[in-house]
Parts: C-alpha cells; sequence; structure tokens
C-alpha cells in the first residue's frame, strides 16, 4: 500500500518516502487493527465458516477496510476541500466525486487487507487441515 499511496511527500528520495510509509502504515493502520479487530474476527467466525481462501479475504476486506469506512462516514469536518484541482467538499457537503474518491480509496484498502486475508490463510490457516482432527491420535505400529 505505500507504493500505491506513500506519504512524506517532502522526502526526495522516493525509496525512503516508500519504506517511511509502510513503516507508519503498519505500526499505526495495520497491526492494531489486524489485532483489535482481525482477531476477535477470526476467532468468531472459525467457529461458523472453514478457514478457505475466500472467507478469509472477505474477512480481511471488511477487517482493513472498516475502520476507514467509519471514518470517511463521519466526515472530514472541512467546508471546502479539493484533489487535483476538483472539489470533494462544497460548503461542508461531500461532492459526487468526493464519494467516488472515498469509494476508490476504500476499495484500495480493502483489497489489501484480502491480501493480507489470503497470505493469513497461507501461512496459518492452511495448515490447519493437514493436522490431527480433535481427539483422535495416531496409533504407534
Amino acid at each position: 500500500m505505500a507504493i500505491a499511496m506513500p506519504g512524506y511527500d517532502g522526502l526526495s528520495n522516493w525509496s525512503e518516502r516508500v519504506w517511511r510509509t509502510a513503516g507508519l502504515y503498519g505500526v499505526v493502520g495495520a497491526y492494531p487493527t489486524a489485532v483489535v479487530l482481525g482477531l476477535p474476527a477470526y476467532l468468531t467466525l472459525r467457529r461458523h465458516f472453514a478457514a478457505r481462501p475466500f472467507a478469509c479475504a472477505l474477512a480481511g476486506f471488511v477487517v482493513a477496510a472498516l475502520p476507514w469506512t467509519l471514518l470517511v462516514l463521519a466526515g472530514s469536518g472541512a467546508s471546502q476541500a479539493s484533489i487535483d484541482g476538483r472539489a470533494t467538499v462544497i460548503g461542508g457537503q461531500t461532492t459526487a466525486y468526493g464519494w467516488l474518491q472515498n469509494i476508490e480509496m476504500l476499495l484500495t484498502i480493502g483489497t489489501f487487507g484480502a491480501i493480507g486475508g489470503l497470505v493469513f490463510w497461507a501461512v496459518a490457516a492452511a495448515g490447519l487441515r493437514f493436522a490431527d482432527p480433535p481427539g483422535e491420535q495416531q496409533s504407534s505400529t
């Protein structure tokens, strides 16, 4: 995500901007969200659904996009705002272009969350199906 949406615009070196942005996104955005929302989501959903790639990707999408969706719905509080010279907020109201920009941002964040969900499945959940079922032990012969 740091490559798609780099911060630290004041730094002249592009790679340094990306690395610093990745650290910022990880420490402030990804890790707390994963612990506060992702872990309870996994523990709750595993009772009802098998840990399959689609389910993990969908949960990752929702967990990543949910906090940002709440921030978007809460509003910026700005009376005027624009992106690339196009108004996104006029008179405190978000314009159609502003909503399109918000949706694009949420889809980008959700996509990275879905990728994270797939990585979680590949690393943690995929191995669960190869483990012995609870209560069964292998017999030694």
